[in-house]
């Protein structure tokens, strides 16, 4: 799994940069993703519980792409209150 998460790393490493806001967004989500997994400590973000939890759990830079990925949906689509 480590090698299969640094591969799929430095190949979105090697690419040009998006030039869509919503792709890079998801770039950058699905790069979490794959950092918390080879951490051996997937986030999973299903309530807003587990939202905030992952808030607290991680610093400033995670917690503002965390609010950018809420925002556009990536995460809790589905909760409307």
């Amino acid at each position: 799994m480590d090698t299969l998460c640094s591969l799929y790393t430095d190949i979105l490493a090697c690419r040009a940069p998006a030039r869509n806001y919503a792709l890079f967004l998801m770039e950058r989500y699905l790069q979490l993703k794959i950092k918390a997994v080879k951490a051996k400590a997937p986030i999973e973000i299903n309530t807003i519980d587990d939202f905030i939890n992952c808030c607290k759990h991680y610093g400033v830079k995670v917690q503002r792409l965390l609010c950018e990925f809420y925002l556009h949906n990536l995460v809790l689509d589905q909760e409307t209150e």
